[in-house]
């Protein structure tokens, strides 16, 4: 992208090319995982217009997000369900959060478990007056 000063702008120049040129806005999201900034606050202001004109983000920018739901790191997979959930997703995006979730816990299953701040506690928070 040219023309922008700085990643705080990215925010704005993501709303006018999902409104414009949806491709861009992919390629403005493309670069940002790769250089490892993707995260929530890039579509903070994006979730705030498209939350006011009562539209869905486009569906080139649904679809990439869906795919790194379902297919991205756990970062790129968190902040698709934060926007999908929040924005433009629809009950789909539901399932697809579950399918994440499960795949999550079978991949996790076996792994020991921090079993919380206290010395022998049993992991639930009950010994750490949490719950």
């Amino acid at each position: 992208m040219t023309g922008w000063k700085s990643f705080t702008e990215d925010g704005a120049a993501l709303v006018a090319l999902m409104r414009d040129d949806p491709d861009g806005a992919i390629e403005l999201l493309t670069n940002e995982v790769a250089t490892g900034k993707l995260d929530g606050t890039l579509f903070f202001e994006t979730g705030h217009v498209y939350e006011l004109i009562h539209q869905a983000y486009p569906d080139k920018v649904l679809m990439w997000l869906r795919t790194k739901l379902e297919s991205g790191t756990d970062k790129e997979a968190g902040t698709a369900v934060y926007v999908c959930a929040s924005i433009g997703g629809n009950a789909s995006d539901g399932t697809r959060v579950e399918q994440s979730l499960e795949r999550l816990r079978a991949e996790w299953q076996g792994h020991q478990q921090n079993r919380g701040c206290v010395k022998g506690g049993s992991g639930t928070g009950e010994r750490a007056g949490i719950v």
